[in-house]
């Protein structure tokens, strides 16, 4: 049994794709570990490259009406392959020689260019459509900014045997447009837990402070008096946490804001993976930010959180699935996030026994899955009906029009100025008269020998290890 896991972040810096793709790793080799000889295969979300702005803008139209059709022609899936083992290599292998694709979206769907682009769509839709193969989709948020990319969406996921949704709202939304029945099966990343015995060097009493991936839109100089504040009102020392480089910049207004000495920061320089921000999460009174996968291992410790917006209503969706009070604040809403804090500080408030409850059903849902995607491996197809934990009757959470205003905005995608954005990688790319030249043949083949002195295959198959 070959199972290929595709978009795999594990590799990253940033700590919540490791949580997330490294839980969901586990999760899967003990599904498969049944059948003899198993491997799981890992294609990683390859990292952004000029070559992708390149076959956006040449190729980027017919890439999308592909996407949109409901039966596309074999000449176009023809096409698509060759698109596809032009940017991915060899990693091609490990789907074609697979038995069952796992495509890991997390949140990554939102902006317009995956829609345009090869990097996230291209190779699930081709497993499915090209090389017939069983595809699950698993561990993802489900959100687009333009109605006509949901359109996209839509029929891109229809086709997929599985569509489990990581959280409420992604889950309510995609029942809402009838594209087939979901599945709600808990973001992996809740599996999390410190080793036995971890420790920490984090001065207590403590609360852990995080950026968001809206952080553009965010005021940093009030968030930081935000923080400040939190701190005089609760007697507790900011920690902030940051594994996106983003985030420094919250880092540089805590520093205007607060005094020299005051708060305390840990990052990925000094803290190379996520197992090490685990014990900091169990031991903090509670944790602020925008950042989901944060939140959620948080959670998993069953420290509460207070949320701010991130790149899409993800956040909005933990509160539904979780059955527990759980809002969204923006950063205006100052006096609710200081009265939450405030709350939160009271003995015996019950919010850690409410998280404790929500999960117990989180681990509950996931092994309903767990059982489910292995009865599917088997052949057994939705034999035996569902378990009704997969398939509850979730309501849409409510979602703040300045908070949906920011998932827009955020996911709004970037203009096509081909050149600008060019100007700046010629060193990379070769001699820019021969790109240019065969960019208005719109030939990408021919483009082959100067992009190959650009890509370091080396980057892109840090997944090259086949996992037991």
């Amino acid at each position: 049994m070959k199972a290929a896991i595709i978009n795999f972040t594990g590799g990253r810096e940033n700590w919540g794709c490791q949580a997330t793709s490294d839980e969901m790793l586990r999760f899967c080799r003990g599904i498969i570990a049944r059948w003899p000889q198993s491997e799981i295969m890992l294609v990683p979300c390859l990292p952004k490259h000029a070559l992708d702005s390149f076959i956006e803008r040449v190729h980027g139209k017919r890439i999308r009406r592909i996407f949109a059709a409901e039966c596309p022609r074999p000449s176009d899936l023809r096409f698509l392959e060759g698109l596809v083992e032009q940017r991915f290599g060899a990693m091609i292998e490990r789907v074609r020689s697979s038995d069952i694709v796992i495509f890991q979206g997390e949140g990554t769907m939102g902006p317009k260019v995956h829609f345009r682009g090869l990097r996230f769509f291209a190779l699930p839709f081709l497993a499915k459509h090209l090389w017939r193969k069983p595809v699950v989709s698993l561990n993802q948020s489900f959100y687009a900014a333009r109605p006509s990319d949901l359109t996209v969406a839509a029929n891109i996921y229809r086709h997929f045997d599985i569509v489990a949704l990581r959280e409420g709202q992604s889950y309510a939304l995609y029942r809402s447009l009838g594209i087939g029945e979901p599945l709600l099966c808990p973001d992996l990343a809740f599996r999390a837990r410190p080793a036995i015995g971890a420790r920490h060097d984090a001065d207590a009493p403590y609360f852990c402070v995080t950026g968001s991936a809206a952080m553009d839109e965010y005021d940093l100089g009030a968030y930081a008096v935000l923080i400040r504040d939190l701190a005089a009102t609760t007697g507790l020392r900011p920690l902030l946490l940051y594994s996106k480089q983003d985030d420094s910049r919250l880092m540089a207004a805590m520093a205007e804001a607060l005094p020299v000495g005051s708060y305390a920061a840990v990052n990925s320089k000094c803290m190379a993976t996520y197992d090490g921000i685990l014990p900091i999460l169990r031991d903090a009174r509670f944790v602020i930010g925008g950042r989901y996968h944060t939140a959620v291992t948080a959670l998993a410790q069953a420290t509460p959180v207070i949320l701010l917006p991130a790149n899409t209503h993800k956040n909005e969706g933990l509160a539904t699935m979780l059955g527990i009070e759980l809002p969204v604040h923006g950063l205006a809403d100052r006096r609710a996030i200081l009265a939450e804090a405030a709350a939160l500080m009271q003995p015996g408030n019950g919010r850690a026994d409410a998280i404790r409850g929500a999960l117990d059903t989180v681990a509950a849902r996931q092994e309903a899955f767990a059982a489910y995607l292995q009865r599917f491996i088997a052949g057994g197809g939705r034999e035996g009906g569902l378990d009704t934990l997969l398939t509850p009757d979730l309501p849409a959470a409510t979602v703040a029009p300045q908070n949906a205003a920011i998932y827009a905005q955020v996911n709004a995608g970037r203009s096509h100025n081909l050149i600008g954005r060019l100007k700046g990688t010629q060193r990379q790319l070769g001699a820019w008269h021969l790109v240019r030249t065969q960019l208005k043949r719109k030939s990408l083949r021919k483009l082959k020998p100067y992009v190959s002195m650009a890509v370091n295959r080396r980057i892109y198959d840090r997944g090259s290890e086949t996992q037991p």
